[in-house]
């Protein structure tokens, strides 16, 4: 199928294709000084090409290290997030109905709508960032239903119940925060 995108390349390709031709062509009819114009011309091409990769590799290099850089600031104010008061387990502090904030997202969502991280260099990174993503959508569900859960049923246990589950050992907290310091040190790695 021809796209847009291999039309410009085979337009591309076969005016260099021609300008080369017509270039090699001069050369070897033109004498004395006028002979050095093709390979001026050549070369004029050539630094046109080479211009014109090296932009679009930079470019995309620039847009990945942003996407990086930006997850790595959403993942730090996740884990801030998970330690501020609202996530504290103080067994001392009294048991309340409350509405937790939300973990963040949108530097992931982002990175995956622009197509910044490559398929075939950061292909284990896409692989971890899904799996983290689906791992906090769940969290926050997980949230909200507990919340509809703490004001719906007006008891003490069922709060207590929430704030063990919510801190145990292997509960979400902890996969969460574990998920984030291994994000971390993924993305420090990717980012060398």
């Amino acid at each position: 199928m021809l796209t847009p995108r291999r039309l410009i390349v085979v337009v591309t390709a076969a005016s260099l294709i021609a300008a080369c031709v017509i270039n090699v062509v001069w050369f070897a009819r033109s004498s004395g000084t006028s002979r050095l114009e093709p390979i001026v011309g050549v070369l004029g091409i050539l630094a046109g090409i080479t211009g014109l990769v090296a932009e679009r590799w930079a470019a995309a290099r620039e847009s990945r290290d942003a996407a990086l850089e930006a997850i790595g600031t959403e993942l730090r104010a996740n884990r801030e997030l998970l330690a501020s008061d609202a996530f504290g387990d103080d067994p001392n502090q009294p048991l309340r109905r409350q509405v937790f904030p939300r973990l963040y997202l949108s530097a992931v969502d982002a990175a995956f709508a622009s197509g910044s991280l490559s398929s075939t260099q950061d292909a284990e990174m896409i692989t971890e960032l899904h799996a983290w993503r689906n791992q906090v959508v769940r969290f926050n569900s997980q949230l909200a239903l507990a919340e509809i859960l703490a004001f719906t049923v007006e008891s003490e246990s069922v709060l207590r119940d929430l704030r063990d589950g919510l801190h145990g050992t292997d509960g979400p907290l902890a996969r969460i925060r574990t998920a984030i310091e291994g994000l971390l040190g993924r993305l420090a790695v990717a980012a060398r």
